[in-house]
């Protein structure tokens, strides 16, 4: 896979052979009740990866990035296609930065670490990104076939484990407005919750972009 896109038109950094990209299609029989929560549960099976793989450090900051040591580590995309009642086709897109140098990063503006530095940092071995992709693609069949028989309920606990903004001081960066608040988690939709002067506030990805504060 040599191009790309982002969430909400971001650049995409891809040198040749430094990371792992890759796709899964999975089509549900009818469109998920808790669709919009696909990619809070896709996080949780990417980090359950991760974690076998030996990086048991992994976090998520809402909806759809992965973080270890407060820096992205990768991102993942989902696009989906469907008819009122009946059937729905998703496509899991994920990016995993593996062996990418300062050198090859140097469009990326965002603080970012690599899959080769985190093992380092933890005395782990390398791991190849054969390994990752096999780990990865074994952990989205069984997540997302387990997000088919019972939704976002059964990953919610690992989320609120996971959840790198949760408590913490956020801001909010919508179209029309910029909200400066604590992370409360999500609801069962997958929707981000933050609370403002004491009110709470429900955000869907499609809409706002979050960073920490």
């Amino acid at each position: 896979q040599s191009a790309g896109r982002g969430r909400r038109g971001r650049n995409w950094t891809s040198p040749f052979a430094a990371n792992l990209y890759l796709s899964m299609a999975w089509s549900f029989p009818q469109w998920p009740r808790q669709l919009t929560a696909l990619p809070l549960a896709v996080g949780v099976s990417c980090a359950r990866a991760l974690r076998a793989s030996g990086l048991d450090d992994v976090r998520i900051k809402w909806p759809n990035d992965l973080y270890v040591d407060g820096r992205k580590l990768g991102g993942i995309l989902i696009e989906h296609r469907a008819e009122a009642g009946g059937p729905c086709r998703v496509v899991i897109g994920i990016g995993i930065n593996v062996a990418m140098t300062r050198d090859q990063a140097r469009e990326v503006t965002q603080p970012w670490i690599s899959l080769h530095e985190a093992c380092a940092a933890r005395g782990r071995e390398n791991i190849s990104r054969n390994q990752l992709a096999a780990a990865l693609l074994s952990a989205l069949v069984q997540g997302v076939r387990e997000f088919e028989r019972a939704g976002f309920d059964a990953f919610a606990a690992e989320w609120n484990a996971l959840d790198l903004t949760r408590d913490r001081a956020v801001t909010v960066l919508g179209q029309d407005r910029e909200l400066h608040g604590i992370g409360r988690g999500v609801d069962a939709q997958g929707a981000l919750v933050v609370e403002v002067l004491g009110q709470f506030h429900t955000l869907h990805s499609g809409e706002v972009s979050l960073r920490l504060t």
